[in-house]
């Protein structure tokens, strides 16, 4: 039986009077508790590896000698997520890797191309990161740079450099130090909106109200839009996690869905259905009606930016069965995507505005696909991995976040692009579900 599926990907389309159905029967018959498991490496296949040697970082008095290998592998957990990158093991280093003269062909002969080195300097609350990447084939230094932060900070200086560090090496930009919003029932209490950072750590609860809270979007680095059933009926809420505040955002009749702020933050698009059937709005961002964008007797739902402002990605069922549509905001014409099979749903933006990530169902089974913004260029990016659902693109576009259920429970996964490199994320107990990911750029 597909439950998880009925929660989440399908939900956004189905109509009002169903989904609160389906939302309580798969609360009621999800499993309350999960055996976890982290890091779960799927298909590291398929992409080009960049080999570097990382010598344990170089430290300065008054930090202890453990603290080089547990800063190191800080930085090793953080570039296995990036499915592009291979350590050389230390036992194969035959020169020192602090060395002011570095002797190329040494590293060379053991096969790295980039010989990355850091010294971990101590100063007083503070802790500095120096930096220093080579590069073998040109025989040069690339980057020599240094970042700062409190040592009681030092895991979030550990992102910062790993994500420098693959910066330098591949061109990508890291997204270590990276927060998740999700939906998780893994306290028993219907479905609740968790933020953990991107390693897992400082998870936190943002909803306990024993009911169903789903679609977490972020709106800044402060606030989270989401839906919640709290008052019986779907409406949007935003809670600002600083203030610890919760206020409602859309409340019309019917349902209110969705929340998504647009790339100017002017503006949430939202699904309400307050004449009985779904389409798309703008709201102000203090809720106030602006502006409605679909007017058709159709099912419409599901909005996502695109990252001009532009257009809207939705989907839509007037064609006879769910699609992925492209709506000029300005004439409010809508342009179909997707013609592949016969139900797609949750459109996903990418940031450089190129593509369209979507959950696809066929032969019974969700999976990821992207489509070019002009309808062209369908790719399956999962297969044969059970059901994968919600994509949510990185701020570069080189990587998705989302949701799978293939050891059984709903977990988040990581990808790249091609979908070659999938990983899944330590996100803990429960079916975990419906990512939204903030990125921090570096």
């Amino acid at each position: 039986m597909m439950l998880p599926k009925h929660l989440f990907a399908s939900t956004l389309y189905r109509p009002f009077h169903t989904i609160l159905a389906v939302l309580l029967l798969a609360l009621t018959l999800l499993p309350a508790h999960a055996q976890d498991t982290y890091n779960i490496e799927v298909s590291p296949v398929g992409l080009t590896s960049i080999p570097i040697a990382l010598p344990l970082p170089l430290l300065s008095t008054g930090l202890a000698p453990q603290f080089a290998q547990s800063f190191r592998d800080i930085i090793l957990s953080d570039l296995s997520y990036a499915g592009i990158i291979s350590v050389l093991p230390e036992q194969a280093y035959i020169a020192d890797g602090h060395s002011a003269e570095v002797d190329y062909r040494n590293w060379l002969l053991i096969g790295a191309e980039f010989l990355v080195s850091i010294e971990l300097v101590l100063d007083g609350a503070d802790i500095e990161g120096r930096l220093r990447v080579h590069d073998m084939a040109l025989k040069r230094e690339k980057a020599n740079v240094r970042i700062r932060g409190r040592f009681d900070d030092h895991i979030l200086l550990a992102h910062e450099i790993a994500g420098r560090i693959l910066w330098e090496v591949s061109g990508i930009k890291g997204f270590f130090n990276s927060r998740i919003a999700f939906v998780s029932d893994r306290a028993g209490d219907g479905k609740q909106i968790h933020v953990m950072d991107f390693d897992g750590r400082n998870l936190l609860n943002l909803t306990r109200n024993n009911s169903i809270n789903i679609i977490p979007h972020w709106v800044d680095e402060a606030n989270i839009a989401f839906t919640s059933y709290v008052r019986q009926r779907p409406e949007v809420f935003v809670r600002n996690l600083t203030a610890g505040r919760t206020s409602v955002l859309a409340s019309y009749g019917g349902t209110n869905t969705g929340g998504i702020v647009s790339p100017d933050g002017r503006y949430f698009a939202v699904t309400i259905s307050r004449d009985g059937n779904s389409d798309i709005f703008l709201l102000h961002r203090d809720g106030r009606m602006f502006k409605q964008l679909t007017d058709h007797r159709a099912i419409d739902v599901s909005p996502s930016w695109s990252p001009d402002g532009k257009h809207i990605a939705f989907v839509s069922d007037r064609s006879g069965s769910p699609q992925i549509y492209k709506l000029n905001v300005e004439t409010l014409q809508a342009t179909r995507l997707t013609f592949k099979n016969r139900y797609n749903t949750s459109p996903s933006w990418s940031p450089d505005g190129k593509k369209i990530a979507f959950t696809s169902l066929e032969n019974n089974v969700f999976n990821i696909y992207t489509v070019d913004e002009n309808g062209y260029n369908p790719r399956k990016l999962t297969e044969g991995t059970g059901h994968n659902e919600s994509p949510q693109w990185s701020p570069d576009s080189n990587y998705l976040v989302f949701t799978s259920n293939r050891t059984g429970e709903y977990k988040l996964y990581i990808m790249d692009s091609t979908g070659t490199f999938q990983k899944r994320l330590p996100d803990g107990a429960g079916n975990n579900a419906m990512p939204s990911w903030l990125v921090f750029l570096q």
